[in-house]
């Protein structure tokens, strides 16, 4: 093992200097002893010999972010999938109730993009330049499947590609609520397809802000996601880290849950 340059050792007199003003006499006291800064020209005087020696420490190490590169995106965020589903389901389940849900509810959010995003685009009505997150929670606020695509591109269409993943992956589910931007194109997908009932929220019917039935969950979701640091904006350079990253935060609200319920 080699060693390099550390830290002197040196004694007593050496480490400590005297500091004494004029009229001050030999004998003074230890308040009045005071230590010499760090790095003087003391520590430079000493030889080799009276030095700590220090191991060198290795000149590159393994990081996470080069662990991540070796493995492709698409299978970092099908695994991080498997394990969301898996820790959703060992929730103890309410007497009455399955592990898994029978209504989910659908809902996305427009969010801002780095500039050197791959998949990116402008949402007309919302104002924003990025991506759009498609994420599907029960009756609890808990995800269970996500797709991220760019914001120009319609929720009805768009939406189709979750619902393969939930009613692949979920056949317990009988019925989704989205909004109505998912009318149309979505609807009519889903009841052929998948031969499942759709229910459009309905939209205001007064002024001012209201509380829609069963939406308010989703959006809940929502800003749960904005209290991470890595969801206030979409910093991934392709749509399948930007998934993998929502699935790790719902993985750890998910063992939070766990942990202190």
């Amino acid at each position: 093992m080699k060693f390099g340059h550390g830290i002197p050792i040196r004694s007593d007199r050496q480490a400590m200097a005297v500091d004494r003003g004029p009229g001050r006499k030999t004998g003074s006291s230890r308040s009045e002893t005071r230590l010499r800064a760090p790095g003087n020209h003391r520590r430079d005087s000493l030889c080799q010999q009276d030095w700590l020696p220090v191991a060198d420490a290795p000149r590159s190490l393994p990081t996470l972010a080069k662990r991540l590169q070796s493995l492709p995106t698409h299978e970092v965020a099908g695994c991080l999938a498997g394990n969301l589903l898996q820790a959703q389901r060992t929730f103890p389940p309410k007497k009455g109730r399955h592990k898994t849900p029978s209504y989910l509810l659908i809902d996305s959010q427009s969010v801002k993009t780095n500039y050197e995003g791959e998949e990116r685009g402008f949402h007309g009505g919302k104002k924003i330049k990025g991506r759009s997150r498609q994420v599907a929670t029960d009756t609890q606020g808990n995800v269970w499947a996500v797709y991220v695509h760019a914001a120009n591109k319609s929720d009805t269409v768009e939406g189709c590609v979750l619902v393969d993943l939930i009613f692949g992956d979920l056949p317990s589910v009988t019925a989704v609520c989205a909004d109505q931007g998912y009318r149309g194109t979505f609807v009519n997908f889903v009841t052929e397809e998948w031969g499942k009932e759709v229910h459009i929220s309905g939209g205001r019917q007064g002024k001012g802000f209201e509380v829609e039935p069963m939406r308010w969950v989703a959006e809940r979701t929502f800003a749960w996601f904005n209290g991470q640091r890595r969801l206030s904006k979409d910093f991934e350079k392709t749509t399948d880290s930007s998934e993998s990253m929502i699935y790790i935060a719902a993985i750890a609200r998910t063992l939070r849950s766990l942990v202190f319920n």
